[in-house]
């Protein structure tokens, strides 16, 4: 083995091509027989378009002897041989434009014959930042040597017009009046247009350099020919050959314009990035020039040189250093940078100023290395310290001057890139902030690659809600998918297939946790688009919204409810209608004198069939919140006291019966009968819960309800409320029982042990009363009812139970009789008449208004139904015979009073108010009692 490494030739080839610079391979008659990627890229060629031409086509013409004499030079040595920079080699590109180049040379002895292998680097642009800093120290030593301003001037326009092909330059100056713009300097530019242009008045429109003076802005004019700007000098523009104008003003330390620097064109043209470093770069040479000369006349010696370029900066502070770091001028922007007036900080070095002795030392190690070499440094960032003690940054240029007796001196340039610097630091405190955000808010926030499919990151939300482990999640994002229920996954994008961000969804669905948990998630996901609109990214944010779905569960289950109570009320009015004829009509049958023992008997039997019939629709109107309510104030603490010792002899001795009451009364405006109810079937309940015995507690508070409480439960209301709960130590309820706990006829009892009205009724009574109902229930540990009800305010007295006197049940006056239901109204009828009283009969609203019209004058009492057909019902037929007669007494009835919500009669049963189905006794006691009462 020869100890060389042979590598294949595709090798070799793929190094060429991977060359940064251009390769060429010229053949004896100077023809190209190689050229590699690069070299098309160079001059503008596609490389086969090169093979087989000279290589002059890639010189221009005017250097090929130069060329050919490089050549010759690097034929006689055996070794690769380079030129450009120093020999100001250039290149000619497909388009005509040259370029300096670094070129390199290397003989090839091949069976083909001699070969030369050349390399070639394009060094435009090191040429040209090497000439923009060779420029800019060119000025700087033109005003520290004293050259005229003229000559400074023409230097600028030279070297402008030197690095942008095509330009030519123009320098007009500000006169004294700062009103006209004066000749500066425009070598290349016709006389008689330097002529016409002296003079000329600045302002909004005059020319691109009147209006840069003017404004104090950059002027870009691409064609003279069309612009506004140009329309008076369009003439002298076409017999000067120029068509484009750019022109920058110049300004002093102080912002004032000084002049304007103008690049001119022959033919249209609008500036790149670099001509307006290039222009902008010249006219701040040109301000440190104009200001460097007046400040002349005013200041003496080198200081004052120095002085006037300092403030041709006002932005950047200026310091001047000797060897060992100390100040020997300090510029106002470096009092306002670092805090220390003027004449405090000369004569002080720089660790008394603005460093620590360690960065001061490293920064006099840098003016050492830089002493000398005529070279500058920069831009450096540097920390530095402010007089207060407040810390900052900069970035530094730092260069040499010659300074008195031959010391080396070095100037300082600094930008404040302080605000930066914190600009850097807040996006890494709002980054940290977005981080602390997503990771403790409840909300799940993801983010995918749209690609695919990637899972980019998860906040911590997710470990709390889905009950698993986020690097499981990261390392098989299809987990998600997987823990969506069954019944929901066909609905729900799986996250797998989200490519490149085309899907994006808004859904609600649930997850099964591993504990075995269900949760409702609300998930949306939205695409994230690049700057050319194309989605990169996919993010999202899952929210637990369980709660809320339970809060609209509760809802629906009391609109579900509210709907059967108005679907049982009506069935339960119709039905009260016919018990009311049978009961009455069984009454009368039963006065009868001579009525066999066996009928009277039937008779009983009838009437109490009637009376069960009576009591299950009572329990069906209660249901539906359409009983006939008797509310006054009453303290729930005496309902409960009342109730207790009839409690006891219904539970039995195996269930013991405890009071824990409130100690102040608890009033409120109820009707004290349906409360009864209420505590008796709660109570029935209870003991059925506990066949074996148990303790039953009934409990009375206070409770004020907040408005945040109002959110987890729509049927309740603010405000002070009594609360009555009932408890019991029974086998407690499933969550599938308590679901549908208040639906009617809904019962867990044995068949024929409960008819399921019983929760059901309470439901409508405690909506009656503008209440709620919370159930508290586990399995094996009982059962507890709290109800709530609004609370009466303090200050009134409790009514008084006043012995009801007996009074007469029959007497001679007038009565209109108002009643739709054909029996009851012959019934009524009957009855009214057998006990004396002369009837008027109505089958509607209609009909008694005109009967009243009849005989209105001899009618003491109207007895009307409440709910009639025809459009006049009992309430709107009273308020218009009120209108006629204002004392008329009236007694009502009805199987339910919903349409009397809200209304103005107040309705106070055996007063004013008669509830079907009701005994004979009950209708004359009503009517004889309203009739004997005073208005």
């Amino acid at each position: 083995m020869s100890g060389k490494l042979k590598l294949p030739e595709y090798f070799f080839q793929l190094l060429v091509e991977a060359s940064a610079d251009a390769l060429l391979v010229v053949d004896e008659q100077g023809a190209i027989v190689f050229a590699n990627a690069q070299a098309g890229r160079v001059f503008g060629y596609r490389p086969d378009d090169l093979l087989h031409k000279p290589i002059q086509l890639l010189i221009p013409d005017n250097l090929h002897a130069q060329h050919a004499r490089h050549q010759e030079h690097s034929a006689k040595n055996s070794r690769a041989r380079h030129g450009g920079g120093e020999l100001d080699l250039r290149g000619r590109r497909s388009d005509g434009s040259e370029f300096v180049m670094d070129v390199g040379l290397s003989p090839l002895e091949t069976h083909r014959g001699s070969l030369v292998i050349v390399s070639v680097r394009d060094l435009s642009e090191q040429k040209r930042v090497e000439r923009r800093e060779r420029d800019r120290l060119r000025v700087l030593e033109l005003l520290n040597s004293g050259a005229p301003l003229q000559e400074i001037l023409e230097f600028t326009v030279r070297a402008v017009e030197a690095e942008i092909p095509g330009a030519i330059c123009s320098i007009l100056l500000l006169d004294d009046s700062g009103k006209r713009l004066v000749h500066g300097a425009a070598p290349n530019l016709p006389e008689f247009f330097n002529d016409a242009v002296h003079g000329v008045e600045i302002g909004d429109g005059v020319g691109s350099c009147g209006t840069a003076a003017y404004l104090g802005k950059l002027t870009i004019v691409e064609d003279i020919h069309t612009h506004p700007f140009w329309a008076k000098y369009v003439d002298l523009a076409k017999k000067a050959k120029v068509r484009a104008c750019w022109s920058q003003p110049v300004f002093s330390s102080d912002k004032k314009v000084l002049g304007t620097f103008a690049i001119y064109h022959r033919e249209p043209s609008a500036p790149e990035a670099r001509d307006i470093e290039a222009i902008e770069a010249a006219a701040s040479y040109v301000s440190l020039a104009i200001t460097r000369k007046r400040s002349e006349e005013e200041l003496q010696a080198s200081e004052a040189r120095l002085h006037a370029i300092i403030h041709n900066t006002p932005n950047v502070a200026v310091e001047l250093y000797d060897m060992a770091g100390r100040v020997r001028f300090w510029n106002e922007a470096a009092t306002r940078m670092f805090g220390w007036e003027i004449d405090e900080a000369i004569g002080k070095t720089l660790d008394q100023l603005i460093h620590t002795p360690e960065e001061a030392e490293s920064f006099l190690q840098l003016l050492r290395e830089l002493s000398g070499t005529g070279k500058s440094l920069g831009p450096l960032e540097y920390h530095f310290r402010r007089r207060d003690g407040s810390e900052g940054w900069s970035i530094s240029t730092i260069f040499e001057i010659p300074g008195f007796g031959g010391v080396p001196m070095f100037v300082c340039m600094d930008v404040d890139i302080t605000e930066r610097k914190q600009a850097e630091n807040a996006m890494r405190q709002s980054e940290e902030r977005f981080r602390q955000v997503v990771e403790n808010i409840q909300e799940v926030f993801w983010m995918l690659d749209a690609k695919d499919g990637r899972l980019l990151y998860i906040s911590p939300g997710y470990e709390k809600i889905w009950g698993r482990s986020s690097e499981a999640l990261y390392r098989s994002p299809a987990a998600w998918f997987d823990a969506i229920h069954s019944d929901d996954r066909e609905r729900v994008p799986n996250r797998s297939t989200l490519n490149h961000g085309a899907d994006q969804y808004d859904e609600e669905y649930r997850i099964i946790r591993p504990d075995g948990s269900v949760r409702w998630i609300h998930d949306r996901a939205f695409p994230i688009r690049d700057n050319q609109g194309h989605v990169y990214r996919v993010a999202g944010v899952a929210e637990d919204i369980t709660e809320r779905r339970q809060i609209e569960e509760r809802l629906r289950q009391s609109q579900k409810m509210e709907a059967i109570g108005q679907l049982a009320g009506g069935v339960a009015h119709d039905f009260n209608n016919i018990l009311a004829a049978v009961m009455m009509e069984v009454e009368l049958a039963a006065t009868a004198k001579d009525v066999p023992a066996d009928t009277r008997e039937g008779l009983q039997v009838i009437g109490a069939a009637a009376d069960k019939a009576a009591a299950l629709t009572r329990q069906l109107l209660l249901f539906s919140r359409r009983q006939v309510m008797q509310p006054r104030r009453v303290d729930v603490n005496g309902i409960v006291t009342t109730l207790a010792k009839m409690l006891q002899r219904i539970l039995g001795e195996d269930v013991k019966v405890q009071l824990h009451l409130h100690p102040s009364a608890l009033v409120v405006h109820a009707d004290p009968g349906m409360l009864d109810q209420v505590i008796m079937n709660l109570a029935v309940n209870a003991r059925d819960a506990m066949p074996a015995g148990g303790r039953l507690v009934i409990e009375t508070s206070e409770r004020h309800i907040t408005e945040d409480e109002l959110r987890a439960s729509p049927d309740a209301s603010s405000g002070m409320h009594v609360v009555l709960a009932v408890s019991d130590t029974g086998m407690g309820m499933t969550e599938d029982v308590k679901a549908h706990l208040f639906e009617p006829f809904f019962t867990t009892k044995q068949p024929g042990k409960g008819t399921g009205l019983g929760l059901a009724t309470i439901f409508g009574i405690v909506k009656q009363h503008r209440g709620w109902i919370r159930v508290y229930s586990e399995i094996g540990q009982g059962t507890t009812f709290r109800i709530f009800l609004p609370a009466c305010e303090a200050g009134h007295e409790l009514p008084s139970e006043a012995a009801a006197a007996a009074r007469p049940r029959g007497g001679h006056e007038t009565i209109l009789l108002v009643e739709d239901e054909a029996s009851v109204r012959e019934v009524s009828k009957r009855m009214l008449e057998r006990h004396g009283y002369k009837v008027l009969e109505a089958v509607s609203g209609t009909e008694a208004l005109r009967v009243w019209g009849e005989h209105g004058d001899k009618i003491q009492l109207v007895f009307t139904d409440i709910v009639m057909p025809g459009g006049i019902g009992g309430r709107e037929l009273a308020d218009q015979l009120r209108m006629i007669q204002p004392n008329l007494k009236i007694v009502f009835t009805s199987g339910y009073s919903s349409e009397l919500a809200g209304g103005a009669i107040r309705l106070q049963e055996g007063i004013n108010f008669v509830q079907k189905p009701s005994s004979l006794n009950e209708v004359l006691d009503t009517i004889r009692k309203c009739l004997d009462e005073p208005f």
